[in-house]
């Protein structure tokens, strides 16, 4: 099972996002680690670029702060770690 994740070109652009998006590519592609989701390729059309991963069943961590805050001293070391 695959997560996608879609980036309209036109919020690329409009935010200035195009080197943010290659920079994340370029991560994914070289790194190979358990706990980040192992990337599988990407593609794009004339509206948006399409970057697949494996799917990991949980939150992002950025989710997870949105959502309950601050971290505890012992989440910050684990996510830190």
């Amino acid at each position: 099972m695959l997560a996608a994740k879609m980036i309209h070109k036109k919020n690329m652009k409009e935010k200035d996002f195009k080197k943010y998006v290659k920079r994340e590519k370029e991560i994914l592609e070289v790194l190979h680690d358990p706990f980040i989701m192992e990337y599988q390729g990407c593609f794009r059309d004339q509206e948006a670029i399409y970057i697949f991963t494996e799917f990991i069943n949980g939150l992002e961590l950025f989710d997870a702060l949105r959502d309950i805050g601050l971290l505890t001293l012992p989440q910050g070391i684990f996510y830190t770690a």
